[in-house]
């Protein structure tokens, strides 16, 4: 059964919220779409909400789900839950990763991504392609 993370395409304009995960965590430097680990009985849309706070100190409101991604790592196997997201409030501070940078949707394959995130970059270009 894989561990089910949700997490956020956070977009401003045409610009995407990709953030850099940090050297105390796996895969440390690989960039990814912030949020988590969903908890008991929690659902992925309230998990998100929970971990943007957390972790970025933003609040959101999710505008969409997208297609979720299950990848198998050689430790963990997950299922990342994806969701179209505008911010509502707060001010960006990051708590865990080490980096964020907004990007244009352009030049979103420039990033090195962990592997579960690339399936989700490739729906934003698609998404995005009109």
């Amino acid at each position: 059964m894989p561990v089910r993370v949700s997490c956020a395409v956070l977009m401003q304009g045409n610009r995407v919220l990709a953030v850099r995960r940090g050297p105390n965590m796996k895969m440390a430097g690989k960039w990814e779409f912030p949020g988590g680990k969903l908890e008991q009985g929690e659902s992925a849309e309230v998990s998100l909400l929970r971990e943007m706070q957390e972790e970025l100190q933003l609040e959101i409101a999710i505008l969409q789900p997208l297609h979720p991604v299950v990848h198998a790592y050689s430790d963990i196997e997950i299922e990342l839950i994806p969701f179209l997201v505008k911010q509502i409030g707060g001010t960006l501070q990051l708590s865990e990763h080490d980096a964020f940078q907004w990007s244009s949707v352009e030049q979103l394959m420039e990033f090195d991504w962990a592997a579960a995130d690339l399936p989700i970059v490739k729906q934003v270009m698609e998404l995005h392609q009109d």
